[in-house]
This record gives C-alpha cells, structure tokens and sequence, in this order.
C-alpha cells in the first residue's frame, strides 16, 4: 500500500500541477525586480504561510477542512503549499512596481485578498480543499487580508536589509 501517491489523479491533482505551472511561469516572466536573496526569501514565506495556514486550521484540534482525497498523506499535500509563493511574489512585484501607497494600500489588499479566495474557491470547485467542517470562503478572505498587510512590512524589512547590505558591500569594494 503507497500512502504517498493519490487513489486516483483526477482534477485535484490536475488543479494543483496547472497552479503551479501558471503561478511559477508568471512570476518567471516578469522582469527582474529583487534580488534573488529578497526573492528566494518572498518565496520561501508563501510557502511558510500556506503549510502555517494548513497546519492551523486544517489540522486537530482545529480540523476545519480537509486537504485533497484523504485523510493520510499524500505526496499532493505537499505539492499544495507551493502554489503560493508565485502569488506573494507576484502580490509584491505589483505592489513594488506601482509604488502603491496610502489608501490605496487598503484597496490594494482587498483585491488581492479577493482574488486568492477566488482561486481558493476554485481549489474548492476542483476538490483541493473541502471545507465541510465549518471553514467557510469569507473566513479565507480575512486570512488572506491580514497575512498580505503582514507581508507588506517583511517586505519592507528585507528590502531595507538588502539594500543596507549591499551599500556596505560597495563602499568597502
């Protein structure tokens, strides 16, 4: 018996493969932007939140809503968190980019926020998650919104370091 691969591959795992594919293509295809320690530490968050997220929530005691076909583990489970950091990038990459400001900020996030429970419902639709246990979308959507104004400030941090970092670099070279 292989616990690690799925009974069947059907539209999960099809879902889970074409997220990744386009998430991971987008990010690829947008101009440089951040320096690779910056965007290996952006990415590496996305897919810290997303395994935090699931382990909060969709795990005991909390249990809200299940992962995939079934209960035990299965390889896709953890293929799953690795749809999100193209998303963060792409959020911050935006963000960067419009040197978006103010309330604008506000609006920003918001649909930001809206799309991820966009794509989330549609994790839903193909069976990715199934929120029979009391997780509803809107309960997402304010996951989503306080985890991307909680990046905007680590992005500002890393950038910050960075740039601290290679003004010192350069002065002594």
């Amino acid at each position: 018996m292989n616990l690690l691969w799925p009974i069947r591959f059907d539209a999960n795992e099809w879902f889970v493969l074409a997220v990744i594919v386009i998430g991971y293509a987008a990010a690829w295809l947008l101009p440089r932007r951040f320096p690779t320690i910056v965007t290996l530490a952006i990415l590496s968050l996305g897919v810290g939140v997303g395994f935090a997220a699931d382990s909060l929530f969709a795990a005991p005691p909390a249990d809200f809503f299940d992962v995939n076909d079934r209960k035990e583990f299965e390889v896709f489970d953890v293929l799953v968190y690795f749809q999100y950091p193209p998303f963060n990038y792409i959020f911050l990459y935006v963000y960067d980019r419009l040197r978006i400001k103010g309330p604008a900020v506000i609006i920003y996030v918001l649909l930001w926020s809206a799309f991820s429970v966009l794509v989330e419902g549609l994790a839903a639709h193909f069976n990715v998650f199934h929120f029979t246990k009391g997780w509803a979308l809107k309960y997402s959507f304010v996951f989503y919104v306080i985890t991307q104004f909680g990046l905007l400030p680590l992005f500002y941090v890393m950038k910050k370091h960075f740039v601290s970092a290679r003004a010192k670099a350069l002065s002594k070279g």
